[in-house]
């Protein structure tokens, strides 16, 4: 599992910023003009010339739906990638202490889930900094993988995030779990899904019995069809 070795590196993060609205929301992170600054430290998918896929699991941990959803990738004898808030870490540290046991990577998703580009500079850096010694008090790391609530950045956003030795994970593929469209629903928007697709759901934040559900469906599927499901991590090695 990718972690760093400093808490924080200090540095100045770009006052230059747009506050982002739809175009680059939790729906789809469209990619926008300052991500090409970030070449080595933004990414959306992995190599699009192999068969391996990662899954990802934003917003807990939960007491109910994560070990839910560990449980059937247990089955399946996978693993994914679980973007966790300080703030819930703090409420249920032994459930991301069971995420961290199973070999799964975890990632940073801020201490309490803002709108980061309508954040001052310095929250930017709280949001951060804090989950960072949430994460290594409850689980002795500090993930190198950052992911920012809805997929909402800026230019001071990427740049705190880059400053900080993170990669910033965004997506291709999303489900839209959250808006609890129906089991088949959620299954069916996976379709897309082609080589290095980085997959988006949640297993925090809200009811997620339907994502629970719909997974299975959906990994059994992709499996069938010949793809490899990896870490974001291990994604990274391969691009």
């Amino acid at each position: 599992m990718p972690t760093k070795k400093m808490l924080w590196a200090g540095g100045s993060a770009l006052t230059i910023g747009i506050a982002l609205t739809g175009a680059a929301s939790v729906s789809y992170p469209r990619r926008l003009a300052f991500d090409l600054f970030f070449p080595k430290s933004t990414f959306f998918h992995g190599n699009r010339r192999s068969p391996e896929i990662a899954i990802t699991f934003d917003d807990g941990p939960h007491p109910i739906y994560t070990p839910a959803i560990l449980d059937i990738l247990n089955q399946f004898g996978i693993k994914g990638t679980f973007f966790m808030t300080g703030l819930n870490t703090e409420l249920y540290p032994e459930i991301a202490r069971q995420v961290y046991a199973g070999g799964h990577d975890i990632g940073n998703h801020s201490y309490s889930h803002p709108k980061l580009p309508f954040c001052s500079t310095t929250r930017i850096k709280r949001e951060l900094h804090q989950t960072d010694l949430i994460l290594r008090e409850t689980l002795g790391i500090i993930p190198t993988l950052f992911r920012p609530p809805y997929g909402f950045r800026d230019w001071r956003v990427l740049r705190q995030a880059q400053q900080m030795g993170y990669t910033s994970i965004f997506w291709d593929i999303t489900t839209y779990d959250w808006e609890r469209p129906g089991v088949e629903k959620i299954v069916e928007r996976t379709v897309p899904t082609r080589n290095g697709s980085i997959l988006l759901f949640h297993d925090g934040r809200g009811d997620r019995s339907q994502t629970v559900k719909a997974i299975e469906i959906v990994i059994d599927r992709l499996l069938k069809k010949g793809y490899t499901f990896r870490t974001i991590g291990q994604l990274l090695q391969n691009q």
